[in-house]
């Protein structure tokens, strides 16, 4: 007994003078990193878990991730693969032509992509949604070589909303338009 007593006392000063604690802010083994998946805003290294246009799926941002309003331009790093399946990489090209994913926004929506002065429309198909790369984009082999991307990696891009149909996928971007979403799924689905 007074052994336990005596180690749990001494543990206890031990690690109240060293400061050893757990702080979801400065550890990256206890909070999510930008794009990752989270519950609530807590399980992010930003404190920003934001839900993606699909129900089930949030995800975390970095505290400086925004779209710039009025011109629908999001600035940021893109990233290119090679992809994992070719056939599946050959379906989607024959389906959408240049293709690209993206955590936030909906199947279908039309994106510009600019690089170093080139610029690429690509369609989204969220074929490989969870990028673990900080990226914003994450565009398909034929894609990257239009814009004169060769190697696999980050590079940096902006993206511009194009609203072909004249439907106006960037209130998604924004919370309320996550949670409108959200709400309507739920009476769909009941």
């Amino acid at each position: 007994m007074k052994k336990s007593s005596v180690i749990s006392i001494a543990l206890f000063v031990i690690f109240t003078i060293s400061g050893i604690h757990c702080d979801s802010q400065d550890s990256n083994l206890t909070c999510a990193e930008n794009f990752d998946g989270c519950l609530k805003h807590t399980d992010c290294c930003s404190g920003r878990c934001h839900m993606t246009g699909y129900v089930r799926n949030r995800i975390c941002l970095a505290s400086d991730f925004s779209f710039i309003e009025p011109a629908k331009i999001q600035k940021g790093n893109c990233s290119y693969y090679e992809p994992e399946d070719e056939k599946v990489n050959q379906l989607l090209s024959k389906s959408f032509g240049l293709y690209a994913s993206h955590p936030l926004l909906p199947t279908n929506s039309m994106v510009e992509v600019n690089h170093d002065g080139k610029t690429v429309t690509v369609t989204i198909t969220n074929q490989n949604v969870n990028n673990n790369n900080n990226s914003i984009l994450n565009l398909s082999r034929e894609a990257a070589k239009e814009l004169g991307i060769e190697k696999e990696g980050l590079f940096e891009c902006n993206l511009q909303i194009l609203d072909p149909n004249d439907d106006d996928y960037y209130p998604l971007l924004k919370p309320i338009g996550a949670i409108i979403i959200y709400i309507a799924a739920m009476f769909i689905i009941i």
